[in-house]
């Protein structure tokens, strides 16, 4: 069984389609759907900070454990947040 993104989980938390997060967060659709689907997992600052803003996440170890590969969320080193 296929694991569920934590950004999908939160967005349906919120009561958001894709179409709506897009919407409120200034990020296409699309690459919301690839975000969730692994298919982009180092989006750029800006685009984790307008969904996170949106869905409400406020602190950085939850940015960068939804946004980041696990490699580098759980390391000191590499891209930060």
């Amino acid at each position: 069984m296929k694991e569920i993104c934590e950004l999908a989980i939160l967005r349906r938390k919120k009561h958001l389609t894709q179409e709506k997060l897009s919407a409120k967060s200034g990020v296409s659709r699309t690459t919301i759907a690839a975000i969730e689907a692994g298919y982009s997992n180092n989006p750029t600052l800006e685009i984790a900070l307008n969904i996170g803003d949106v869905i409400g996440i406020k602190d950085v170890k939850t940015l960068r454990r939804i946004f980041l590969p696990s490699s580098v969320a759980n390391s000191d080193k590499g891209a930060k947040i």
